[in-house]
Order: C-alpha cells, then sequence, then structure tokens
C-alpha cells in the first residue's frame, strides 16, 4: 500500500506503507502526527529496492517487520557484500538512504548520478540474457565479440581452404600435362620423363572449427 501525493510540494502524514521499504519519515508519523514526509520518501524506496534486486531481499527482512521499523531510522543500510558491486551502484544507493530527507537528492537529481546517466545499452542487455541463458542451461558463455572472431576466423580458413583447392587444381593439371598420375593420397606415380618436385603442393591438414 501507499500513499498518493496529488502534487511535487505536498507532504503526508499518514503511516502507511510496508516496513522494509519505508523511510524514517514515513515510520516517524507513525508516533508525531505534526511531523510529514513528501515524495523524497521514495527516494528511499528506490535505495531499498536496489538493495533488493542485488541481495535478492531487502535490509533486515531476517527479523520482523514491527522490529524492522524501529532499527530503519538508526540502521546502517547497505548492500551485503559491497565490493561485488560497482562503485556507482554503491553511491547510488548511499545516495537514496540518506536518513535525512532535506540532505537526501530528489527523483530528478538521483537521475543525474552517474549510475542512470550511464545506463545500459542494448548490447548490455543482450549480453546479460546471454550469460544468463548459458547459466540456467550449463552450456559455456561466449561473448559477442568472441563469436564475431569465430566467424571472422571461419570465413578466413574457408578462403584459404578455397585458394590452396586453386593450387592443387593448378597442380593436378601440371602433372597430368607431364604425363604423371596424382594418387588419391597425393602421391605421384613415377613417371621416367620427370623426377622433379612440384613447386606447389597442397596443404594437409586444416583445423576446423
Amino acid at each position: 500500500m501507499s500513499a498518493h501525493l496529488r502534487s511535487l510540494g505536498e507532504r503526508r502524514n499518514t503511516f502507511i506503507g510496508t516496513p522494509y521499504w519505508m523511510a524514517p519519515e514515513v515510520i516517524i508519523v507513525q508516533h508525531d502526527r505534526q511531523q510529514s514526509y513528501d515524495c523524497k520518501s521514495d527516494v528511499w524506496s528506490i535505495g531499498i529496492t536496489a538493495i533488493e534486486v542485488a541481495d535478492k531481499n531487502p535490509p533486515l527482512s531476517d527479523i520482523h517487520p514491527m522490529q524492522a521499523l524501529l532499527l530503519i531510522p538508526t540502521a546502517q543500510l547497505g548492500l551485503a557484500k559491497p565490493s561485488a558491486w560497482t562503485k556507482r551502484f554503491q553511491d547510488m544507493i548511499a545516495d537514496c538512504l540518506i536518513v535525512d530527507p532535506n540532505a537526501r537528492p530528489s527523483a530528478a537529481r538521483l537521475l543525474e548520478h552517474p549510475f542512470f546517466s550511464k545506463r545500459a545499452t542494448k548490447e548490455n542487455i543482450i549480453e546479460l540474457f546471454a550469460r544468463a541463458k548459458a547459466k540456467r542451461t550449463g552450456s559455456a558463455y561466449v561473448p559477442r565479440d568472441g563469436l564475431k572472431t569465430r566467424e571472422r576466423e571461419k570465413k578466413q580458413i574457408a578462403h584459404a581452404v578455397e585458394e590452396d583447392q586453386s593450387k592443387l587444381d593448378i597442380w593436378e593439371t601440371a602433372m597430368e600435362e607431364e604425363g604423371k598420375v596424382v594418387l588419391e593420397d597425393g602421391a605421384i606415380a613415377e613417371d621416367a620423363r620427370s623426377k622433379e618436385q612440384p613447386k606447389v603442393k597442397p596443404s594437409s591438414m586444416y583445423k576446423h572449427f
């Protein structure tokens, strides 16, 4: 449940919301109806939601909701393993969870944070989906750059094979003109007229992908 603010400057003093996501100023109005809050309480909730996405649970979710309400205004909330996340992500959450709502950034100001201004590209999102799919299916993850490299290598090998086949055709033709016979294994039947080794020989092995 949530309270609806109809304008930017409107304030409320109703105690309503989901405990783990409630901002300190929302909790305070439960005991002091002279206090109020504005839309910056939602910025706090964004920070809690970001932690939930990262840690799979909001902070203090291991204790009773009513007990969490008592701790939220004074507890140091944050990521369970900050070092596992980027500095930008950590800073964004820290800005959202500033206890004093007057010092906490507004939604418009928060959007200027590097975490949001340098948002993911289409390629980033595709890569994340590919990683998740590989993890779920147990298959090897191949980066998009890796796929491009493999395709390029395949084309290079195909070109080399085609070029070598052309050389092989020329070589076999030359042998036939000299009266020699090229066997299936590449060997040449002896011919008394010429014992010279051919100048161009086919490659014997290719690495296939």
